[in-house]
């Protein structure tokens, strides 16, 4: 996506009532250190906040160590805000655009990743529910993404060309890169997740729709193992 905010895709999941998956259902538990401590800031003191915290760091804690480092290192901090509209509109954002859903405003996401603002936000709630903890693997795959230039890159546009070509399944025929790559990043993180068709976006199918795509974020990801 060219826009220097990328949309939070996993609000699908949000609205498909995929709340809170027990502790097995991703990627092996990894450290959390103070310095991923210190890169979780909670922007919106409230009723949810301290769980909001509490499932960022459990997301955290199931990410290698070099990815951390890479995000902190390229700048990126999480913060933990109310809800993403509430947030936006009281720093006077500018008005959200998709490309995939032209009909969404910042109501509809449940996290949001900046690209020059090298911040990530988290919603603790949406439509007055809680957000899903899994949101955090989709946005610092935004965030692993502005890193790297990974769905910007030529290899990755010609990966698109030939995968948008076999997508069969709607609900995995997005339609912007960025999208797709933070996606993958976010199985890779949650690949042994059950996955099922309540919760589409988080299984192994969405990688095996984008098998060109998913094979060179791989190949990224396996240098911060």
């Amino acid at each position: 996506m060219k826009s220097t905010l990328c949309l939070a895709i996993c609000s699908i999941l949000v609205a498909a009532n995929c709340f809170w998956p027990g502790p097995t259902a991703c990627a092996s538990e990894e450290v959390v250190t103070d310095a991923d401590k210190v890169a979780v800031t909670i922007g919106s003191p409230g009723p949810g906040a301290e769980q909001s915290y509490q499932n960022i760091l459990w997301a955290l804690g199931k990410m290698p160590r070099k990815f951390k480092d890479c995000l902190w290192g390229g700048g990126y901090h999480i913060i933990s805000v109310s809800t993403i509209d509430e947030w936006q509109s009281s720093h006077h954002a500018r008005p959200f655009h998709s490309k995939d859903h032209p009909e969404w405003t910042y109501k509809n996401l449940s996290g949001l990743t900046g690209n020059r603002i090298k911040q990530i936000l988290i919603g603790q709630y949406q439509f007055k529910r809680p957000v899903d903890r899994r949101v955090t693997f989709h946005e610092c795959g935004h965030a692993f993404d502005n890193v790297r230039q990974i769905s910007r890159s030529d290899a990755f546009a010609t990966a698109y060309k030939l995968d948008s070509c076999l997508v069969k399944n709607p609900k995995f025929a997005w339609t912007a890169r960025g999208e797709i790559c933070a996606q993958l990043v976010a199985v890779e993180m949650c690949k042994n997740n059950v996955g099922g068709s309540d919760r589409p976006g988080l299984s192994s199918k969405f990688a095996e729709a984008w098998p060109n795509c998913a094979a060179i974020v791989r190949e990224q990801l396996a240098y911060y193992r």
